[in-house]
Protein backbone atom coordinates (compact mmCIF):
# COMPACT_ATOMS: atom_id res chain seq x y z
CA UNK A 1 0.00 0.00 0.00
CA UNK A 2 1.28 3.51 -1.18
CA UNK A 3 0.55 6.28 1.62
CA UNK A 4 1.92 9.87 1.58
CA UNK A 5 3.56 10.06 5.30
CA UNK A 6 3.76 13.65 5.14
CA UNK A 7 0.08 14.14 4.28
CA UNK A 8 -0.88 11.98 7.52
CA UNK A 9 1.28 13.27 9.71
CA UNK A 10 0.46 17.20 9.39
CA UNK A 11 -2.94 16.36 8.68
CA UNK A 12 -3.24 14.84 11.81
CA UNK A 13 -1.14 17.32 13.97
CA UNK A 14 -0.85 20.43 11.61
CA UNK A 15 1.04 22.12 14.50
CA UNK A 16 4.45 21.01 12.92
CA UNK A 17 3.97 22.89 10.22
CA UNK A 18 4.04 26.03 12.21
CA UNK A 19 7.06 27.88 13.22
CA UNK A 20 6.81 27.72 17.16
CA UNK A 21 10.25 30.11 17.57
CA UNK A 22 10.77 33.67 15.92
CA UNK A 23 14.39 34.12 14.41
CA UNK A 24 14.83 36.09 17.48
CA UNK A 25 14.12 33.52 19.72
CA UNK A 26 16.43 31.40 17.72
CA UNK A 27 19.13 33.79 17.92
CA UNK A 28 19.10 34.32 21.40
CA UNK A 29 19.05 30.42 22.31
CA UNK A 30 21.82 29.93 19.55
CA UNK A 31 24.33 32.85 21.11
CA UNK A 32 23.33 31.87 24.56
CA UNK A 33 24.70 28.51 24.67
CA UNK A 34 27.90 29.45 22.08
CA UNK A 35 29.03 31.50 24.52
CA UNK A 36 29.19 28.80 27.77
CA UNK A 37 31.34 26.93 29.17
CA UNK A 38 31.07 23.49 27.54
CA UNK A 39 34.70 21.60 27.80
CA UNK A 40 34.44 17.53 26.71
CA UNK A 41 33.63 15.39 29.28
CA UNK A 42 32.89 18.46 31.67
CA UNK A 43 29.49 20.39 29.99
CA UNK A 44 27.02 18.54 32.19
CA UNK A 45 28.45 19.99 35.33
CA UNK A 46 27.49 23.19 37.33
CA UNK A 47 28.33 26.15 35.58
CA UNK A 48 28.50 23.89 32.39
CA UNK A 49 25.99 24.40 29.57
CA UNK A 50 23.51 22.07 30.82
CA UNK A 51 22.64 24.95 32.80
CA UNK A 52 22.11 27.21 29.81
CA UNK A 53 20.08 24.13 28.41
CA UNK A 54 17.99 24.22 31.18
CA UNK A 55 17.14 27.67 31.33
CA UNK A 56 16.22 27.85 27.55
CA UNK A 57 13.65 24.71 28.41
CA UNK A 58 12.04 27.02 31.33
CA UNK A 59 11.59 30.16 29.25
CA UNK A 60 9.98 27.88 26.19
CA UNK A 61 7.90 25.77 28.93
CA UNK A 62 9.40 23.11 28.27
CA UNK A 63 10.61 23.25 32.47
CA UNK A 64 8.38 19.77 33.19
CA UNK A 65 10.17 17.94 30.49
CA UNK A 66 13.54 18.76 31.31
CA UNK A 67 16.40 16.28 32.77
CA UNK A 68 18.95 18.11 34.55
CA UNK A 69 21.05 14.93 35.15
CA UNK A 70 20.44 11.73 33.61
CA UNK A 71 21.76 9.15 35.96
CA UNK A 72 25.39 9.05 36.36
CA UNK A 73 25.86 9.30 32.33
CA UNK A 74 27.10 12.80 31.93
CA UNK A 75 23.99 13.97 29.54
CA UNK A 76 21.08 16.11 30.36
CA UNK A 77 17.84 15.56 28.21
CA UNK A 78 13.89 15.71 27.76
CA UNK A 79 10.78 13.54 27.30
CA UNK A 80 7.61 13.52 25.56
CA UNK A 81 4.84 11.25 25.96
CA UNK A 82 4.09 8.18 28.02
CA UNK A 83 5.86 7.46 31.21
CA UNK A 84 7.80 3.81 31.00
CA UNK A 85 11.38 2.96 30.90
CA UNK A 86 11.71 2.00 27.20
CA UNK A 87 11.78 4.82 24.85
CA UNK A 88 10.21 4.53 21.41
CA UNK A 89 13.19 7.20 19.82
CA UNK A 90 15.62 8.73 21.01
CA UNK A 91 16.74 11.94 19.49
CA UNK A 92 20.65 13.16 20.32
CA UNK A 93 22.57 16.11 20.44
CA UNK A 94 26.25 16.56 21.70
CA UNK A 95 26.24 19.57 23.40
CA UNK A 96 30.35 19.70 24.29
CA UNK A 97 32.63 21.45 22.12
CA UNK A 98 36.44 20.64 20.85
CA UNK A 99 38.56 20.77 24.01
CA UNK A 100 42.63 21.38 24.35
CA UNK A 101 44.78 19.80 28.05
CA UNK A 102 47.91 21.47 28.79
CA UNK A 103 50.61 20.08 28.10
CA UNK A 104 53.32 23.05 29.80
CA UNK A 105 51.88 25.84 32.04
CA UNK A 106 55.48 27.20 31.56
CA UNK A 107 55.03 27.56 28.02
CA UNK A 108 51.51 27.26 27.16
CA UNK A 109 51.78 24.27 24.75
CA UNK A 110 48.65 22.56 24.39
CA UNK A 111 47.49 19.09 23.00
CA UNK A 112 44.11 18.76 21.34
CA UNK A 113 41.49 16.31 22.87
CA UNK A 114 39.39 16.61 19.61
CA UNK A 115 39.41 16.53 15.78
CA UNK A 116 41.61 19.18 14.39
CA UNK A 117 40.77 21.12 11.28
CA UNK A 118 42.68 23.87 11.11
CA UNK A 119 44.44 25.72 8.39
CA UNK A 120 48.47 24.05 7.54
CA UNK A 121 50.02 27.61 7.44
CA UNK A 122 49.10 28.54 10.93
CA UNK A 123 46.20 29.97 12.79
CA UNK A 124 45.72 32.18 15.46
CA UNK A 125 42.41 33.22 17.49
CA UNK A 126 41.00 34.03 20.93
CA UNK A 127 40.66 31.19 24.06
CA UNK A 128 39.51 30.48 27.19
CA UNK A 129 40.70 28.22 29.93
CA UNK A 130 37.93 27.09 31.73
CA UNK A 131 38.33 25.16 35.47
CA UNK A 132 36.01 23.98 38.20
CA UNK A 133 36.55 26.09 41.12
CA UNK A 134 34.39 25.93 44.17
CA UNK A 135 31.46 23.63 43.16
CA UNK A 136 31.15 24.81 39.22
CA UNK A 137 32.98 25.39 36.11
CA UNK A 138 33.87 29.04 35.57
CA UNK A 139 36.20 30.80 33.06
CA UNK A 140 39.67 30.73 34.66
CA UNK A 141 41.73 32.97 31.54
CA UNK A 142 40.91 34.77 28.55
CA UNK A 143 43.76 34.94 26.00
CA UNK A 144 44.74 33.81 22.86
CA UNK A 145 45.40 30.32 20.66
CA UNK A 146 48.03 29.56 18.45
CA UNK A 147 48.73 27.40 15.99
CA UNK A 148 52.38 27.11 13.83
CA UNK A 149 54.37 24.48 12.36
CA UNK A 150 52.70 21.59 14.51
CA UNK A 151 52.63 23.35 17.89
CA UNK A 152 49.80 24.32 19.01
CA UNK A 153 50.14 27.43 22.10
CA UNK A 154 48.23 28.67 24.57
CA UNK A 155 48.48 32.43 26.15
CA UNK A 156 46.70 33.94 29.16
CA UNK A 157 46.75 37.52 29.20
CA UNK A 158 43.67 37.46 31.67
CA UNK A 159 43.50 35.17 34.68
CA UNK A 160 45.78 32.72 35.87
CA UNK A 161 45.91 29.12 34.24
CA UNK A 162 46.97 25.85 35.74
CA UNK A 163 47.85 22.28 34.83
CA UNK A 164 44.36 20.85 35.18
CA UNK A 165 42.02 23.22 33.58
CA UNK A 166 40.96 23.08 29.82
CA UNK A 167 41.80 25.43 26.49
CA UNK A 168 38.25 26.36 24.65
CA UNK A 169 38.26 28.75 21.42
CA UNK A 170 36.39 31.74 22.62
CA UNK A 171 34.44 34.14 20.46
CA UNK A 172 31.33 36.54 20.81
CA UNK A 173 28.61 35.14 18.32
CA UNK A 174 27.83 37.48 15.52
CA UNK A 175 24.69 37.89 13.45
CA UNK A 176 24.99 40.21 10.11
CA UNK A 177 22.12 39.45 7.83
CA UNK A 178 20.87 36.11 8.73
CA UNK A 179 24.03 34.61 8.44
CA UNK A 180 25.76 33.36 12.04
CA UNK A 181 29.66 33.49 12.67
CA UNK A 182 31.73 32.38 15.76
CA UNK A 183 32.69 29.02 17.70
CA UNK A 184 30.24 26.43 19.44
CA UNK A 185 27.88 26.34 16.70
CA UNK A 186 28.97 22.62 16.46
CA UNK A 187 27.20 21.69 18.73
CA UNK A 188 24.74 24.39 19.97
CA UNK A 189 22.96 24.17 16.80
CA UNK A 190 22.09 20.81 17.13
CA UNK A 191 20.94 21.26 20.98
CA UNK A 192 18.67 24.47 19.83
CA UNK A 193 17.43 21.71 17.27
CA UNK A 194 16.68 19.16 19.70
CA UNK A 195 14.84 21.63 22.08
CA UNK A 196 12.61 23.20 19.18
CA UNK A 197 11.76 19.39 18.64
CA UNK A 198 10.49 18.90 22.11
CA UNK A 199 8.49 21.94 22.02
CA UNK A 200 7.03 20.88 18.22
CA UNK A 201 6.18 17.27 19.70
CA UNK A 202 4.45 19.24 22.87
CA UNK A 203 1.66 18.99 21.23
CA UNK A 204 1.39 15.61 20.55
CA UNK A 205 1.51 14.81 24.32
CA UNK A 206 -1.70 13.49 24.84
CA UNK A 207 -1.67 11.03 21.43
CA UNK A 208 1.81 9.71 22.58
CA UNK A 209 0.73 8.94 25.75
CA UNK A 210 -2.49 7.06 23.82
CA UNK A 211 -0.37 5.49 21.83
CA UNK A 212 1.87 4.49 24.27
CA UNK A 213 4.95 5.82 22.81
CA UNK A 214 8.07 7.94 24.49
CA UNK A 215 10.22 10.27 22.97
CA UNK A 216 13.33 10.86 24.39
CA UNK A 217 15.94 14.24 23.13
CA UNK A 218 19.45 13.49 25.00
CA UNK A 219 21.83 16.04 25.23
CA UNK A 220 25.35 14.14 25.41
CA UNK A 221 28.64 15.30 26.79
CA UNK A 222 31.92 13.71 25.60
CA UNK A 223 31.21 13.28 22.05
CA UNK A 224 33.78 15.49 20.89
CA UNK A 225 37.16 13.33 20.81
CA UNK A 226 40.43 12.13 18.73
CA UNK A 227 38.93 10.54 15.03
CA UNK A 228 41.13 7.87 15.79
CA UNK A 229 40.32 6.96 19.23
CA UNK A 230 37.44 5.99 20.84
CA UNK A 231 34.76 9.10 21.42
CA UNK A 232 31.03 9.51 22.00
CA UNK A 233 31.88 8.73 25.64
CA UNK A 234 28.64 10.50 26.88
CA UNK A 235 26.34 8.59 24.14
CA UNK A 236 28.25 5.20 25.64
CA UNK A 237 27.35 5.40 28.87
CA UNK A 238 24.00 6.32 28.19
CA UNK A 239 23.57 2.91 26.28
CA UNK A 240 23.94 1.29 29.79
CA UNK A 241 21.57 3.41 31.65
CA UNK A 242 18.52 3.03 29.62
CA UNK A 243 16.72 0.33 27.47
CA UNK A 244 17.28 0.23 24.27
CA UNK A 245 14.64 2.16 21.89
CA UNK A 246 11.78 0.05 20.18
CA UNK A 247 12.51 2.11 16.85
CA UNK A 248 15.58 3.75 17.15
CA UNK A 249 18.60 7.00 17.43
CA UNK A 250 18.57 9.84 15.26
CA UNK A 251 21.64 12.01 15.43
CA UNK A 252 21.32 15.94 15.52
CA UNK A 253 24.60 17.22 15.09
CA UNK A 254 25.92 20.03 12.45
CA UNK A 255 26.55 19.14 9.02
CA UNK A 256 29.72 20.13 7.00
CA UNK A 257 28.76 22.68 4.20
CA UNK A 258 31.43 23.32 1.68
CA UNK A 259 32.02 24.55 -1.80
CA UNK A 260 30.77 22.05 -4.74
CA UNK A 261 29.36 19.12 -2.30
CA UNK A 262 26.53 18.63 -0.73
CA UNK A 263 24.83 20.08 1.53
CA UNK A 264 24.43 23.74 0.75
CA UNK A 265 23.82 26.89 3.31
CA UNK A 266 20.22 28.35 2.88
CA UNK A 267 19.25 24.96 1.47
CA UNK A 268 17.79 24.04 4.40
CA UNK A 269 18.22 21.16 6.52
CA UNK A 270 20.72 18.74 5.92
CA UNK A 271 19.37 14.66 6.49
CA UNK A 272 22.23 12.09 6.10
CA UNK A 273 21.97 8.29 6.35
CA UNK A 274 25.47 6.97 6.36
CA UNK A 275 28.35 8.40 8.13
CA UNK A 276 32.32 8.54 7.95
CA UNK A 277 31.57 6.87 4.34
CA UNK A 278 29.97 3.92 6.23
CA UNK A 279 33.19 3.94 9.15
CA UNK A 280 30.50 5.32 11.41
CA UNK A 281 27.11 4.53 10.78
CA UNK A 282 24.53 3.20 8.42
CA UNK A 283 20.90 4.07 8.53
CA UNK A 284 18.00 1.23 7.97
CA UNK A 285 16.51 0.88 4.57
CA UNK A 286 13.00 1.73 5.58
CA UNK A 287 13.96 4.80 7.77
CA UNK A 288 15.63 6.19 4.94
CA UNK A 289 12.62 5.29 2.59
CA UNK A 290 10.64 7.30 5.10
CA UNK A 291 13.31 10.30 5.17
CA UNK A 292 12.85 10.17 1.00
CA UNK A 293 9.26 9.88 0.89
CA UNK A 294 8.72 12.76 3.73
CA UNK A 295 11.35 15.20 2.28
CA UNK A 296 9.81 15.60 -1.30
CA UNK A 297 6.35 16.16 0.22
CA UNK A 298 7.98 18.62 2.89
CA UNK A 299 9.56 20.12 -0.22
CA UNK A 300 6.69 20.66 -2.32
CA UNK A 301 4.95 22.11 0.74
CA UNK A 302 7.67 24.37 1.49
CA UNK A 303 10.96 25.00 -0.97
CA UNK A 304 14.19 24.40 1.07
CA UNK A 305 12.47 22.56 4.07
CA UNK A 306 15.65 19.65 3.86
CA UNK A 307 18.58 18.69 1.44
CA UNK A 308 19.53 14.84 1.14
CA UNK A 309 23.19 15.14 2.14
CA UNK A 310 24.72 12.42 -0.18
CA UNK A 311 28.37 13.73 0.42
CA UNK A 312 30.70 12.64 3.80
CA UNK A 313 29.42 13.31 6.99
CA UNK A 314 31.45 13.50 10.23
CA UNK A 315 30.89 10.73 12.45
CA UNK A 316 29.29 11.76 15.69
CA UNK A 317 27.71 9.92 18.27
CA UNK A 318 26.07 7.76 15.47
CA UNK A 319 28.89 5.65 15.64
CA UNK A 320 28.76 4.55 19.52
CA UNK A 321 24.70 4.12 19.17
CA UNK A 322 24.80 2.26 15.71
CA UNK A 323 25.59 -0.54 17.63
CA UNK A 324 23.18 -0.40 20.05
CA UNK A 325 20.12 0.15 18.32
CA UNK A 326 19.24 1.57 15.49
CA UNK A 327 19.92 4.49 13.38
CA UNK A 328 16.57 6.37 12.09
CA UNK A 329 19.05 9.55 10.55
CA UNK A 330 21.26 12.18 10.94
CA UNK A 331 19.98 15.81 11.10
CA UNK A 332 21.81 19.23 11.14
CA UNK A 333 22.19 22.56 10.00
CA UNK A 334 24.62 22.49 7.32
CA UNK A 335 28.16 24.71 8.62
CA UNK A 336 31.01 26.26 6.62
CA UNK A 337 34.63 26.04 9.06
CA UNK A 338 33.73 23.18 11.71
CA UNK A 339 36.34 23.53 14.59
CA UNK A 340 37.48 27.44 14.21
CA UNK A 341 35.86 30.31 15.81
CA UNK A 342 34.55 31.09 11.94
CA UNK A 343 32.39 28.51 11.84
CA UNK A 344 29.71 29.74 9.80
CA UNK A 345 25.56 29.15 9.36
CA UNK A 346 21.99 30.81 8.03
CA UNK A 347 19.74 31.18 10.82
CA UNK A 348 16.98 30.31 8.25
CA UNK A 349 18.68 26.68 7.54
CA UNK A 350 17.87 26.68 11.71
CA UNK A 351 14.70 26.97 11.38
CA UNK A 352 13.91 24.60 8.55
CA UNK A 353 15.90 21.77 10.47
CA UNK A 354 14.30 22.10 13.42
CA UNK A 355 10.92 21.82 11.64
CA UNK A 356 12.07 19.06 9.85
CA UNK A 357 13.50 17.49 12.51
CA UNK A 358 10.24 17.93 14.61
CA UNK A 359 8.26 16.24 11.09
CA UNK A 360 10.79 13.24 11.10
CA UNK A 361 10.75 12.26 14.90
CA UNK A 362 6.56 12.63 14.77
CA UNK A 363 6.62 10.26 11.77
CA UNK A 364 8.92 7.92 12.46
CA UNK A 365 8.14 7.70 16.68
CA UNK A 366 5.19 5.09 16.46
CA UNK A 367 2.33 7.38 16.83
CA UNK A 368 0.67 6.74 13.53
CA UNK A 369 -0.45 3.20 12.96
CA UNK A 370 -0.44 3.79 9.32
CA UNK A 371 3.24 4.84 8.70
CA UNK A 372 4.30 2.24 11.50
CA UNK A 373 2.77 -0.30 9.02
CA UNK A 374 3.97 1.13 5.76
CA UNK A 375 7.70 1.21 6.59
CA UNK A 376 7.74 -1.83 9.22
CA UNK A 377 8.43 0.59 11.63
CA UNK A 378 7.28 -1.44 14.62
Amino acid sequence: MTINPFDLIVGRFPSLLTDPFSSEQLWNALSLLMGANAPSGGAFLPGGIADEIGAIAREWGLERHFIRRIGSTGNAGMWIGADKAQPDVILFAHMDRPTFGLKSVDTGEVYPMCAIRLPAEGYFCAAKSVRFQSGRLMTASLGEFSAEKGTMIYKAHAGDLRWYDHVMFDSDPRLRDGVVTGTGLDNALGVVTGLAAAAALLPLQDALVSADRRVLIVFTDGEEGIPDAFFGHGASMFTHAVPQPVIGCIIADAQTAGAGVPPQLGLGASHGVVSGWSKGSVAIPNAVALAADLAAAANAHRRFTVQMNKSYLSRSDDMVLGRWAHILGMIGVPMLHPHTVNETARLEDLARTCQWLAIFTAASCGVMPEINSAYALI
